[in-house]
């Protein structure tokens, strides 16, 4: 590739990338974007609702890390750092999963023993 066509290339990329990121605010520039954590009145309920979002962005990212490991364990016919790398992905993927698991727990821990 000569460096013509590679400049051609970043260009379309970052034009595409203006065009779908930045072109939407123009035409909904009257649209409201409603505030996902609600109204919240303590502290506790910032906290559940910052813990919810990060809940549902953790489902996705699981499935997409384990998807991954599988991946790596389908195309690594045998080699060993492949099947490290894909055991290594796959554990780490679950252990973050789970931390948001034990994460999304410890506030109503801490409300229940301050109320009790």
């Amino acid at each position: 590739m000569t460096k013509k066509n590679i400049f051609k290339i970043k260009f379309y990329i970052l034009f595409f990338i203006f065009f779908f990121l930045y072109f939407p605010f123009f035409v909904f520039a009257d649209l409201v974007i409603p505030n996902p954590l609600r109204k919240t009145s303590t502290i506790w309920e910032l906290i559940d609702g910052l813990l919810k979002i990060a809940f549902n962005l953790a489902i996705p990212i699981t499935v997409g890390v384990v998807i991954y490991a599988g991946y790596l364990y389908i195309t690594s016919f045998g080699n060993e750092k492949k099947i490290q790398q894909a055991h290594k992905a796959l554990i780490w993927g679950l252990i973050g999963f789970g931390t948001i698991l034990i994460a999304k727990g410890i506030p109503a821990l801490i409300q229940n023993f301050l109320i009790s």
